[in-house]
């Protein structure tokens, strides 16, 4: 797990393999979204830093060190995430598997490394954690792995070095699900459609590609979208909302695809180019909607950012029916009335 295995990310990578050359400092925080590979490059940085051979670029592969991480039975690396079905980290083992852990000195490696998913740290946990921040023993490095750092503490975000996932090209992406899925039964334009609609993370591309019920949703949703324009003010309301809590298990999937139609149809009324298109197999519809003016330029955009608005309200688990009923009025109005 050297880091020639990391696909895309260049810059991140030469950062990490200078600390390599150097001293690396005692705790890093690697920040991007779900699915960006940010916990695989963390430990693959891990990895190195207690490789006994390690170089820029990374792990050498071989040492005793490298075996045993790459059995994951190596006594000096560490994972502290939720266990089970509980959704924080306990404080308790915050203290016990990090803060107390790490007074005791290394038994193979030059190191200790502890990986934490700070996304699982509630205040108190992160509060527990901070004084072995600001004082770590020098064998220590603490690799935290978030979201953002707006989910972290001021004094948690003021002692660690921010390293930030870059998202993927739609050939790294490709590559990236070539290596990790069985592609027999799927098309060149299906692969491209997976990168294109992951938006530079390849774990939604690889993700998405395993769930059955994406495709008919893609569809139904498209279907949807495509008739809104002819629906009567009263239908939209009754017939929309009833195809949002029908599919209510999936909403925030619904919603992303119903947005990547109304950024296509967009982005072909400004350019009227189809090249970038995230849909390229809907093109034909989508030129045929924006031809159609069923809805101007500003209305697609106030659309776009209604849907915006909540799939961010349902994370906040405002009222489903609140929220849905709000997109379609929007969409009414910028429908019937464009």
């Amino acid at each position: 797990m050297s880091f020639s295995e990391i696909i895309g990310q260049p810059e991140l990578i030469a950062r990490l393999g200078n600390a390599l050359s150097g001293t690396p400092g005692h705790a890093y925080l690697l920040m991007g979204p779900t699915g960006s590979g940010r916990r695989m490059i963390a430990r693959s940085f891990a990895k190195a830093l207690l490789c006994f051979k390690p170089s820029s670029r990374g792990s050498c592969d071989q040492c005793d060190s490298c075996r045993h991480f790459d059995h994951g039975v190596h006594p000096d690396f560490f994972v502290l995430a939720a266990e089970g079905k509980e959704k924080l980290i306990k404080v308790e083992k915050v203290r016990r598997s990090a803060c107390a852990d790490v007074q005791m000195k290394p038994q193979m490696s030059g190191r200790k490394v502890y990986l934490i998913m700070a996304d699982e740290l509630n205040e108190q946990g992160q509060n527990a954690l901070l004084k072995t921040l600001e004082e770590p023993p020098d064998y220590a490095v603490f690799l935290l792995v978030s979201v953002g750092s707006e989910r972290l503490l001021p004094t948690i975000r003021s002692r660690v070095v921010p390293l930030v996932t870059a998202r993927l090209s739609e050939a790294d992406i490709i590559e990236v699900i070539r290596r990790s899925c069985d592609m027999d039964e799927c098309s060149p334009d299906q692969l491209r459609f997976y990168a294109r609609y992951a938006a530079g993370v390849p774990g939604a591309a690889i993700s998405l590609l395993a769930q059955d019920w994406f495709v008919p949703l893609r569809g139904e949703t498209a279907d949807f979208y495509f008739q809104l324009a002819s629906l009567k003010p009263a239908d939209l309301l009754t017939d929309g909302y009833a195809f949002l809590e029908t599919n209510k298990a999936h909403i925030d999937p619904l919603l992303a695809i119903l947005l990547s139609l109304v950024r296509d149809e967009l982005v072909y009324m400004k350019t009227g180019q189809t090249g970038t298109l995230v849909n390229q197999d809907l093109a034909p519809k989508i030129i045929s909607h924006a031809k159609a003016k069923a809805c101007r330029v500003e209305g697609l955009s106030a659309i776009a950012n209604a849907i915006h608005l909540t799939r961010k309200a349902l994370t906040f688990n405002v009222s489903f029916e609140i929220s849905a009923c709000q997109l379609l009025l929007v969409i009414r109005r910028e429908f019937i009335h464009a």
